[in-house]
């Protein structure tokens, strides 16, 4: 569980950071608010408005994911203001919850520096292979399992190293980052590259899913249903954050081996 405060003064922390101007000052006086009342806001001294919440998210760029976990809070279940658009805030409210389920507390937020583990598909996993309980700090090894030429990986542990994402410690590669968390709110090139390479890995390991395949280290599955554009809106958050919720139960500080966990969900029909 964690604070609702905390989640915003994290997405607060990281504009700060990364949008030049970008100051309780400048984003008080965006939402019509007096710059001390928004800091007992993000101090948890005093509790979100619902009113202010909306707005408050949109200023911080918190993802939908992320906003629809904090709106609930308000909102009782089965409600109109349940489904509603993104960042609209309507309906019979009821009384924010101090603390939300969310998994955001153990998740570092990525920002245009990150986003270079995007560039090529093997930058995470070799960020994650790092991890492993037989990493010895060969490179040759880590090119041999993951499938990759070792000058190419040589170049993306260089680069990985130039921009903060790894440090050598005892001949050893090491994340500086535990976990980084990008959000689905937006339609980013980058982003949109990266699953689009991961899905080439995994068509790769389903026309290569045979009989005798090793099936209990894969799950190949999907689930084709109807439903309706509103309530889609209102619940693709949630399965953002139970992904994230279940890559926490799955990572371990020195695993086996690297895997990707993902999931597309789309409309198989047209207007």
């Amino acid at each position: 569980m964690q604070s609702t405060h905390q989640i915003l003064r994290k997405y607060f922390d990281r504009k700060r950071r990364t949008t030049a101007g970008a100051s309780l000052r400048s984003i008080a006086k965006r939402l019509d608010l007096s710059p001390s009342f928004l800091s007992r806001i993000l101090s948890g001294q005093k509790p979100v408005p619902y009113p202010v919440l909306a707005p408050l998210c949109q200023a911080l760029d918190v993802e939908h994911e992320v906003f629809v976990t904090l709106k609930a809070a308000y909102v009782p279940d089965g409600s109109p203001a349940e489904v509603q658009d993104c960042y609209r805030v309507a309906g019979p409210p009821k009384k924010g919850k101090r603390s939300v389920e969310s998994s955001l507390e153990d998740w570092d937020l990525a920002n245009a520096k990150t986003m270079l583990v995007l560039r090529q598909w093997f930058y995470l996993p070799i960020l994650e292979f790092t991890t492993l309980e037989t990493y010895d700090g060969d490179l040759a090894e880590m090119a041999r399992r993951l499938g990759l030429p070792p000058p190419l990986v040589e170049i993306a542990v260089r680069e990985l190293k130039e921009h903060g994402l790894l440090l050598e410690k005892n001949g050893k590669l090491v994340k500086t980052k535990k976990k980084l968390r990008w959000g689905s709110g937006k339609s980013v090139e980058q982003i949109r590259k990266f699953h689009d390479e991961m899905l080439e890995r995994a068509q790769h390991e389903l026309r290569n899913f045979s009989e005798n395949a090793d099936v209990e280290n894969r799950l190949v599955t999907g689930i084709t249903l109807t439903s309706s554009p509103e309530k889609v809106r209102a619940l693709k958050g949630k399965l953002a954050e139970f992904l994230h919720e279940l890559a926490n139960e799955l990572m371990e500080a020195e695993g086996e081996d690297v895997f990707h966990l993902s999931a597309q969900l789309f409309p198989l029909t047209r207007k």
